[in-house]
């Protein structure tokens, strides 16, 4: 799953090096979030960006990025934990390869 978090960080460097790539990294990090928020019960997006970690990012980088930050906490309290090689599912896992 590691594989998956490190593509998921080169495309957001994509999508940072060329705008016409954003609408496609957006669509893709809400997919992800989404399986993400129902892995672990109490952590989701929604809790980890009201945290101190996540405000110190918006401050530092706003928040258009934010969800990818989350996925990148995600593949420590996850993919580390229980849910190895399980965050995502089989069809997500195939369009973060692609």
């Amino acid at each position: 799953m590691t594989g998956a978090f490190d593509n998921l960080v080169g495309i957001r460097r994509s999508a940072e090096d060329n705008p016409k790539l954003e609408k496609i990294a957006f669509w893709l990090v809400d997919i992800c979030v989404s399986e993400a928020n129902t892995r672990k019960k109490g952590f989701n997006f929604d809790a980890w960006s009201k945290r101190d970690r996540a405000k110190t990012i918006k401050a530092l980088y706003g928040d258009k990025w934010l969800k990818y930050d989350f996925l990148n906490v995600c593949h420590d309290v996850l993919d580390h934990a229980d849910w190895h090689l399980k965050v995502f599912n089989r069809d997500t896992q195939l369009l973060i390869y692609l």
